[in-house]
């Protein structure tokens, strides 16, 4: 699955388009890509963070509450334009795409084959 946001923190905006496995833990993940650009952010290094699917919207799971909209929760099917608060970050959500999969010549359950994990990034400062 392809979840598309926006993330912000006090200088710059980037769209992130992030691709990964349903259930799967993504903090850790999360959290080495944001520090790779932003050093200075401290993100929550304990709990778990993770996305599942269910009809066509991706749900946010997580041990510890986010902040959705102003509003503390701990697992939500996420809208477009909702805000998650994580940590320093500020998330905006956009997009949800499922991964083109390919089936196996006679195979009759669908073989998913997704992308390695990965980030990829855009950057628009923000106008101060």
């Amino acid at each position: 699955m392809k979840l598309i946001f926006n993330i912000e923190n006090n200088k710059e905006k980037k769209e992130l388009l992030y691709i990964c496995t349903p259930g799967e833990d993504i903090q850790k993940h999360f959290a080495a890509e944001i520090r790779k650009l932003w050093p200075e952010i401290r993100l929550p290094s304990n709990g778990l963070l993770s996305f599942d699917i269910k009809d066509a919207a991706p749900i946010i799971k997580s041990k510890k509450p986010l902040t959705i909209n102003g509003v503390a929760v701990q697992d939500r099917t996420l809208k477009k334009n909702d805000r998650i608060i994580f940590g320093a970050l500020r998330l905006n959500y956009l997009a949800f795409e499922t991964v083109q999969t390919e089936t196996e010549a006679g195979d009759d359950m669908l073989t998913r084959r997704l992308p390695e994990f990965k980030f990829e990034w855009r950057t628009h400062p923000l106008k101060a």
